[in-house]
C-alpha cells in the first residue's frame, strides 16, 4: 500500500510503481518492507520510515531503482515504468522493444 492510499487520498499509476518497490524489496532481503504488528503500526510506519537497507550485494542501479519506487510522494517516484527502466539501464537507447518488435512503453 502506498502512502497516498494510506492517507486515505486518490491513487493512481505511481501507487503501483510504489508497490512494484515493495515487492522488489521483498525478493532482494526476503523481509516485507514496512511490516508491523498491526495494521495501523503498518501504516505509520509507511508513511514515517525509511525501508530497510538493502543487501550490500544488490547491484546499485537496483538499489537507486527500488529507492525511487519507494519515494513517499508521488511526484518523487518514476513518471512511468519506462522512466525506471530507463534509468536502471546507461546502455540502453531506445524504447524496449515488444517480440514484434514494436514499443512496449506507452506516453
Amino acid at each position: 500500500m502506498s502512502p497516498e492510499q494510506v492517507r486515505g487520498e486518490r491513487a493512481d499509476h505511481r501507487s503501483d510503481l510504489f508497490a512494484f518497490g515493495l515487492i522488489l524489496h521483498e525478493m532482494l532481503t526476503g523481509e516485507i518492507a514496512f511490516k508491523r504488528q498491526s495494521t495501523a503500526e503498518t501504516g505509520s510506519a509507511i508513511l514515517n520510515e525509511e525501508p530497510p537497507r538493502l543487501p550490500e550485494s544488490a547491484p546499485p542501479e537496483l538499489v537507486r531503482l527500488v529507492r525511487r519506487c519507494l519515494e513517499k510522494k508521488p511526484q518523487d517516484r518514476f513518471q512511468s515504468v519506462c522512466a525506471g527502466a530507463f534509468s536502471s539501464s546507461r546502455k540502453r537507447r531506445r524504447s524496449p522493444r515488444s517480440q514484434t518488435g514494436e514499443s512496449v512503453c506507452y506516453q
